[in-house]
């Protein structure tokens, strides 16, 4: 995904050879004693014909004051000097002389020559081949300086100097070198002249063009923010401008990291907007990176504007301050915050003021009003419901009291540098509440050194009256401060004792109201009074009241804090409220902190808020929704007596109304009317997935023309694609006439956010177009539009030659009439002239598409009424020819509605024919068969849609290929070496016939497989030994067929043949014999059995043993004669056969 990161956003040195690149001028900040001259190189390659100016950056009111190109700060055009000031002159090495000076180290005197007297280049001395020479004066006599580079950056004129001679102070500022590209390409150079050596840092060491701002390492800010090692070839201009060392490694998480440091806290957005680059890729000119989705709108490309943003950065680095850092805001009081915060880099350009935002916020969450993470981001103005208070403070104060704010209010604070070439991104944002001042909201602890509670806080010793009834049981039932944590089974073990230690915990009082008031159950009442009697299940159920009851005995004991007093709601919203409350009465000295309770009014249980204190955020609440709180005061004793009940409600959430109109328009219903497959109607949706449009690549590319006229919807969307850097060959899918190019994916995203972007602003296509009247020198055009946002039309006509008429496009219609209303008369016409004629609307954000054309023969004529239609198919071509058919292709209609169902009639006519034959199709594409061989075939092609039948295509004349008899080579065999019994071999037949010839696979004769086709693939499972004669078979119908036939041995174990069984007398010769099936040839020996055990039977005394080759490969035979049988030669014999592939035995 890394490699993704870097081709999406920074393909730099592929978009270089489209557009002149301004990437190698030096870009220093240059720094000279007054008196002396300055030299400001700019490099351009590629300028081809345009044109560079050199302009000085002026102020306002130097602007305001001065008229025609001084007012603009421009001083040479080209090689002319425009300015009246004879100081500044441009030096361009058209002519040759400054780049032989840059291409040799001259002496200054000499290279003053060589400038300004063009002395003869043998003066130079010291030839440094490969190198281009820049100049800094920085001192006596320039520092000649060496980059790196190929030398044809500096043939043709690519090296531009800004010489301005004995410099004065006010020549200080910035000087931009300027290409008049679009969007127009800038370099900025920026010139402080000094009165003093002591001002000029560094003026002995020379600082080369390597050292320029696009050479930006930012790696130490990258392993602060933990980007991995892999993916640090990306910290620096130079790496992310060339994709970085970066390999297989994947940086896509990491790259919004890098990128934020890249930025260095600086706000280069405005250099990026000025330059052209859209929003959806300005993110990356202010630190942000959004990485893309499966999305089609989220798969964008910036690489037409990566060089552009990394211009803007390097510019932005040399002349614009860091972000403030360490910002701090105290509350003061109810209306006061104090702002403090510190300088940004030093090592950045000083600012001369800063901007303090103050945001009175509607919501605590500022998530919910749609704030960003960076006020650099691209929201314009302020959020609904946000107040927004700017301060300018200079630059040698950094703190602020901001007054009069709203008491009980958040307020978000931000602070940004500003010079006079722009401004730093914001520090981090800061949230205050205007509640009271922050040191009274400090805990109260108690005294320092203080061990004790105070006297009124301690409590008397209960477990002495207790230890004479229970001693088993002190600790759970007589002991208020752990009561809590009492269990089943310490209720059962102390039952004997209950009414001994609940009087005594009662220490004669009556807690009972205290405990109807926390809402004990009745049952557990009798605890709280002291006068239980006796322990049984049904006191079970009070173990989950234990806290509230101990809670009671305390307050008894009047050791902890009274009811916190007026608890109320100070500020109310749909989605928060702030809670106040006044100390308690009694013991309010004592109390660490609250406790609050707060639930929806209607059944829900309380959601406990611990060690609070007033006033408070009860934030994330539901609007218009009625909710409950009360409050515990809570000392070391625990927590005291609750307030009372305080109900409230939220107020009703405030809907706000949309902004954006939205489209009417249904991409979806366009598909349908246009008969898109259902298989493809999944990428009928501007929200559709990109991993969606790659499954269904295969089924629906056929399709990708009717997806891409649908989703421009008629409407002309090339500014749109031109803003967002869509190239040149990609500009026609942006008007949906022409299907996804592979070079044009990377751009879908782009594609796509135009075509949603524009089918909402841009007016729809015309319908219902026709002629109602032509007279010899005029035309009447009447038709219909579909919507409300058209405020005008314009008809676009112009004559059309018959030859031209088969390639009608827009490019012909260049002559334009402006009307307001649904009909035009188009008058000057020639009379007996062919004019083509297409009607657009038009509103303030561009023109629709035309979706129709009407061709006149402007010749008077009476009862006209001749309706538009669809432009003819085009680009014709033939992609398969043969003897004996045809398959052509072409490209849809250039002009079209896109819900037009659009079908194509074919005609062609061969030799001898009359008229031509028609066939129809709604594909691209079209096999015609059944032709003559060696005939000569005329082809043309008409669309046909609901307005009828176009004028035709251009016409294609062309032969078909002569017949010749089918010629089949011997079949392949693989694998080559070894077949075996039980596996699989693969036949390729190869046969070459014109027209295309049927071939067969025979396998013994038995018929296998057959294919029209040249080459015949078969892949054959389970092969058997039998499997020994393998034949391909063409023919093409014309001639004699052909087979070839090729003779293959199976690999297979032996298998062994005998009769079972032979007789023979005593003293008599016989002769047993066996036959063997097997490849390869098998080991064959005689085996003999003539008691428990094997014997072989060796050739020689009276046996003899014969082994030989039958007719046929793989066949063998083997003998075994005994010459004189005995007795001892009775039983059983074996004929034994083994290979590689198994062994076999028959018994004899």
């Amino acid at each position: 995904m890394a490699t993704t990161v870097a081709l999406l956003l920074l393909t730099t040195v592929a978009m270089a050879t489209e557009a002149p690149d301004l990437s190698l001028s030096l870009r220093r900040p240059l720094i000279v004693k007054a008196g002396r001259d300055a030299l400001l190189t700019c490099v351009v390659h590629n300028l081809a014909n345009h044109t560079l100016l050199w302009r000085r950056d002026l102020p306002e009111a130097d602007t305001a004051a001065g008229g025609g190109g001084e007012a603009l700060g421009v001083l040479t055009v080209g090689d002319y000097r425009v300015i009246d000031d004879p100081r500044v002159m441009v030096l361009h090495d058209d002519a040759s002389v400054i780049r032989f000076c840059f291409l040799f180290s001259c002496h200054w005197t000499m290279l003053q020559a060589c400038f300004w007297n063009f002395m003869a280049p043998e003066f130079c001395t010291s030839p440094v081949v490969g190198f281009v020479w820049s100049l800094s004066i920085n001192s006596p006599g320039p520092s000649f300086l060496a980059r790196n580079m190929k030398s044809d950056h500096v043939a043709g004129g690519d090296v531009f100097v800004l010489a301005i001679m004995n410099t004065t102070v006010e020549d200080s500022g910035m000087y931009i070198c300027e290409v008049n590209t679009s969007p127009v390409s800038r370099s900025y150079h920026k010139l402080t002249v000094v009165t003093t050596d002591a001002d000029i840092t560094n003026v002995d060491e020379p600082v080369t063009s390597t050292a320029a701002p696009t050479t930006h390492d930012y790696s130490n800010c990258c392993r602060s923010k933990n980007v991995s090692e892999s993916c640090l070839g990306l910290c620096s201009l130079t790496g992310l401008s060339q994709g970085g060392q970066v390999g297989d490694a994947d940086c896509d998480s990491e790259f919004q990291n890098i990128v934020e440091c890249m930025a260095d806290g600086r706000n280069h957005l405005p250099c990026c907007q000025e330059q052209g680059v859209p929003p959806m890729c300005s993110g990356f000119c202010v630190g942000q990176y959004t990485p893309q989705t499966d999305s089609i709108r989220q798969h964008f490309s910036c690489a037409t504007f990566s060089q552009i943003m990394v211009n803007c950065v390097a510019q932005g680095l040399d002349t614009l301050p860091a972000a403030p850092s360490a910002l701090q805001v105290v509350v003061r009081s109810l209306g006061e915050l104090q702002v403090s915060w510190t300088a940004g880099d030093s090592s950045a350009p000083a600012p001369d003021l800063f901007t303090v935002n103050v945001t009175r916020l509607r919501r605590f969450d500022g998530a919910q009003l749609g704030l960003d993470d960076n006020d650099t981001a691209l929201e314009e103005g302020p959020q609904p419901g946000a107040q927004v208070q700017l301060f300018n403070v200079t630059a040698s104060r950094m703190f602020l009291m901001v007054d009069a704010l709203q008491p009980l209010t958040m307020y978000e604070v931000s602070v940004s540098a500003h010079n006079a070439y722009g401004s730093s991104l914001t520090s981090q944002r800061v949230r205050a509440v205007t509640w009271r001042s922050e040191t009274s909201n400090a805990v109260r602890q108690p005294p320092p050194g203080s061990r004790l509670l105070p006297s009124h806080l301690r409590l008397y010793d209960v477990t002495d009256t207790c230890v004479p009834h229970a001693s088993r049981c002190l600790r759970q039932l007589c002991d208020p401060r752990v009561a809590s944590d009492t269990v089943v089974t310490d209720v059962i073990i102390c039952a004997p004792w209950a009414d001994k230690t609940f009087a005594c915990m009662a220490d004669g009082h009556d807690h009972s109201a205290c405990c109807r008031a926390r809402g004990l159950p009745q049952i557990c009442v009798e605890l709280c009074a002291g006068n239980v009697t006796k322990i049984d299940f049904r006191y079970f159920r009070c173990l989950g009241f234990m806290g509230s009851y101990a809670s009671c005995l305390m307050q008894g004991y009047g050791v902890v804090p009274s009811a916190p007093r007026e608890p109320r709601v100070a500020l109310m919203d749909s989605g928060f409220a702030v809670v106040r409350w006044n100390p308690p009465e009694q013991l309010a000295d004592t109390v660490q902190s609250y406790t609050l309770r707060v639930r929806p009014l209607r059944g829900a249980t309380y959601i406990t808020h611990t060690d609070v204190h007033a006033p408070y955020l009860l934030e994330d609440l539901q609007p218009a929704t009625e909710y409950e709180f009360f409050v515990e005061a809570v000392n070391p004793r625990g927590p005291g007596v609750q307030s009372s009940r305080v109900i409230f409600q939220t107020l009703a959430e405030v809907e706000r109304e949309e902004e954006a109109e939205q489209s009417t328009y249904s991409l979806s219903s366009c598909c349908l009317r246009a008969e898109m497959s259902p298989a493809c109607m999944p990428l009928c949706h501007y929200d559709a997935r990109m991993s969606t449009m790659r499954g269904l690549a295969h089924i629906c590319a056929p399709e990708y023309h009717k997806l891409m006229r649908c989703s421009a919807g008629g409407r002309d969307h090339t500014p749109c694609c031109r803003r967002r850097g869509v190239p040149s060959a990609c500009l026609p899918a942006c008007r949906g006439q022409s299907s996804l190019e592979a070079d044009c994916l990377p751009f879908v995203g782009n594609l796509w956010q135009c075509f949603e972007e524009g089918t909402g602003l841009l007016p729809p296509p015309v319908t219902a177009l026709h002629a109602s009247g032509v007279t010899n020198s005029s035309v009447v055009l009447i038709w219909e539009e579909e919507a409300q946002n058209v405020t005008g039309f314009q008809v676009r006509y112009g004559p059309v030659g018959t030859i031209r008429r088969s390639t009608l496009g827009m490019e012909e219609l260049d002559q334009v009439l402006n009307v307001t209303k649904e009909f035009a008369v188009v008058g000057g016409l020639s009379q007996g002239q062919v004019y083509g004629f297409t009607v657009v609307s038009v509103n303030d954000h561009g023109t629709s598409l035309p979706t129709s054309v009407i061709t006149v023969n402007v010749t008077a004529q009476d009862d006209v009424m001749q309706k538009a239609m669809t432009s003819h198919p085009h680009s014709l071509s033939v992609t398969d020819l043969s003897a004996t058919e045809l398959t052509i292709s072409w490209a849809p209609p250039l002009i079209s509605h896109p819900t037009d169902r659009i079908r194509y009639k074919i005609s062609y006519r061969g030799p001898n024919a009359t008229d031509f034959t028609n066939v129809t199709t709604a594909a691209l594409s079209h096999r015609l068969q059944e032709l003559q061989p060696n005939s000569q075939y005329i082809v043309f092609i008409t669309a046909l849609s609901g307005t009828g039948e176009s004028r035709p295509s251009e016409t294609l004349q062309l032969w078909t290929r002569p017949a010749y008899p089918a010629y089949v080579e011997l079949p392949t065999i693989h694998p080559t070496d070894m077949v075996k019994e039980g596996g699989s071999m693969t036949v390729l037949c190869i046969a070459m016939a014109s027209p295309e010839p049927t071939v067969a696979l025979y396998i013994n004769g038995r018929h296998v497989h057959e294919e029209r086709t040249r080459h015949l693939v078969t892949s054959i499972r389970n092969v058997s030994r039998d499997m020994t004669q393998v034949t391909c078979y063409a023919d093409n119908g014309y001639g004699t067929p052909m087979q070839s036939t090729r003779h293959i041995v199976i690999s297979r174990r032996p298998i062994v043949t005998s009769r079972p069984e032979f007789t023979a007398p005593e003293g008599s010769s016989v002769t047993l014999r066996c036959r063997v099936d097997a490849s390869p040839e098998p080991q064959m020996v005689f085996w003999r059995q003539p008691a428990a055990k094997r014997e072989v039977v060796i050739d020689g005394g009276n046996f003899e043993v014969i082994t030989q080759r039958g007719r046929k490969e793989g066949e063998y035979t083997m003998e075994l004669k005994i010459r004189e049988v005995a007795e001892e030669n009775f039983g059983q014999f074996f004929c034994h056969a083994e290979n590689v592939f198994g062994l076999h035995d028959q018994t004899r």
